[in-house]
C-alpha cells in the first residue's frame, strides 16, 4: 500500500507560490489557544478577519482551510482567495470541495455501532456496507478525507468524477491522482451515513505488495470526516471497535484536537507541555527535534541514520529512547523504543510546534477511547 496514504492531507492542500504576511504574534496566539481549547468557531472567526489570509504561507491559511474541512463547511472553501491559485490550478481540495457542494449535506442515523475487527496494513480493519455491498475499510486518523477504492466505486456506482471510462490500470500504476466522489449509503451494523465525501483512487494504491504479489487489498479507509462524528471506542481484548453518535460538544478540559492531523496535548515528567500527533498509519512511536530540547538526552543512545530526500541523502544525529513516559492528566502511558527525526514536514508549523506521534502500535497494548469533539483522547489498560 502506497505511503502516500498516510500524508494524503499534504496532498489535499494548496501548494502556491504566495508571500508570507506579516501577522501579529497576539492574533497567531489566539488562533493557537483557541484550537487548543476546542473552540474552532472562534479560530476560524479570527483567520476569517485577515484580509491577506490568501496570501499566507505560514500555516495560517492551510489552518483555515482545514477548519473548514472539519466543519464541513465546503462553500467556504471554495470562497476562500487564494494568491496565484491560476498558477497551482484546480487543487485535489477545491476540486473535492466543489464536488461535494453540490449534493445534499451528510445525515448520520443516531444508532450505535459495535463489532469486531483485525489488524491489517497499520490499523484497524472492519467490515462496511457501501450501497448495500459488503466491503473492508481501514480505520486511519491521519486520513483527513475518507478514500474508496476506484473499482469498488465503480462496482457500487458511487457519485465520483473518477474517468472509470479512460483509465487504464496498465498505464497509471505510479499515479497519486485524488477524484472525488460522494457515497450515498454507508452502514456499519446498525449505523447509517448518507451522502458521505470521499476521495476516489486507483486501486492498487490501496494494496500491499511484496515482490510483486499482492499480499493484502482494501477496498477502502474511514478517514476523520467520519470519524470526527463518533465517540469511539477501540478495545484490545475481544478486538471491538464501537461507535456512537455524537450529538453533544464541550470547550473545556480539552487535550484532543484535530488540525489536518489529530493531536493530543500532554506533559513530560518534568512539567513541560507536549503536542503528540495520534497516528493510525505507522506502527511505532517517534519524536522530534523539538522533544530533544525538553529532556535530558546525556545518557540517551545515539547513533547516525540515513535520511533520504528526493534526490539525496543526509546522515543525521538520532537519539534513540528504550522508553518515555506521557502525563495524560491523571493517567500516565509509556512508549517504547523511539527514534528521534526531524522535524515533520507539516504544514502548520508556524503555528503549532510538533514534538512526536503515538503510533498504532499502543492500541496493542491499551483500550483507546478517542472523541474530537468532546476534546478526549484515553488509552486505559484493558483492566478498567
Amino acid at each position: 500500500m502506497r505511503t502516500f496514504l498516510l500524508s494524503i492531507l499534504i496532498c489535499l492542500s494548496c501548494l502556491y507560490s504566495g508571500f508570507s504576511q506579516s501577522v501579529s504574534n497576539d492574533l497567531r496566539s489566539d488562533v493557537r489557544q483557541a484550537i487548543m481549547k476546542g473552540q474552532y468557531d472562534k479560530a476560524i472567526s479570527t483567520l476569517e478577519s485577515i484580509d491577506s489570509i490568501g496570501k499566507d504561507t505560514t500555516g495560517l491559511y492551510d489552518a483555515l482551510i482545514y477548519l473548514y474541512i472539519f466543519k464541513k463547511d465546503w462553500d467556504k472553501i471554495l470562497k476562500v482567495p487564494v494568491y496565484n491559485l491560476n498558477e497551482c490550478k484546480d487543487t485535489s481540495l477545491v476540486s473535492l470541495a466543489r464536488f461535494i457542494s453540490k449534493y445534499p449535506k451528510e445525515r448520520i442515523s443516531d444508532d450505535p455501532a459495535k463489532l469486531r475487527y483485525k489488524y491489517k496494513a497499520g490499523g484497524p480493519v472492519i467490515k462496511v456496507r457501501l450501497n448495500g455491498k459488503m466491503y473492508r475499510f481501514g480505520i486511519q486518523t491521519t486520513t483527513s478525507i475518507s478514500i474508496l477504492s476506484s473499482d469498488v466505486a465503480k462496482r457500487c456506482r458511487v457519485k465520483s468524477n473518477f474517468p472509470f471510462d479512460t483509465r487504464k490500470e496498465s498505464d497509471n500504476e505510479d499515479d497519486d491522482d485524488l477524484f472525488s466522489g460522494v457515497i450515498d449509503s454507508l452502514e456499519i451494523g446498525q449505523l447509517k451515513v448518507y451522502n458521505h465525501a470521499c476521495c476516489v483512487i486507483d486501486k492498487w494504491n490501496l494494496e500491499l505488495k511484496v515482490l510483486g504479489v499482492r499480499i493484502f487489498k482494501i477496498d477502502g479507509i474511514l478517514g476523520w470526516n467520519f470519524l470526527q462524528e463518533f465517540d469511539v471506542n477501540i478495545f484490545k481484548d475481544p478486538k471491538k471497535i464501537s461507535f456512537i453518535s455524537n450529538k453533544k460538544t464541550t470547550e473545556s478540559n480539552y487535550n484532543f484536537i484535530w488540525l489536518g492531523y489529530p493531536f493530543v496535548s500532554c506533559k513530560n515528567p518534568e512539567g513541560d507541555s507536549l503536542l503528540f500527533m495520534v497516528e493510525a498509519g505507522t506502527f511505532g512511536s517517534k519524536v522530534f527535534k523539538s522533544y530533544l530540547s525538553k529532556t535530558d538526552t546525556t545518557n540517551v543512545r545515539k547513533k547516525k541514520t540515513v535520511i533520504f530526500n528526493e534526490d539525496s541523502k543526509e546522515k543525521i544525529n538520532s537519539f534513540f529512547f528504550d522508553e518515555i513516559n506521557l502525563i495524560f492528566g491523571d493517567q500516565i502511558i509509556t512508549l517504547h523504543y523511539l527514534e528521534s527525526l526531524p522535524t515533520f514536514d507539516f504544514p502548520f508549523l508556524g503555528l503549532m510546534e510538533i514534538d512526536g506521534v503515538i503510533g498504532v502500535g499502543e492500541y496493542f497494548q491499551h483500550n483507546v477511547y478517542f472523541n474530537s469533539k468532546k476534546g478526549y483522547l484515553l488509552f486505559l489498560n484493558s483492566t478498567h
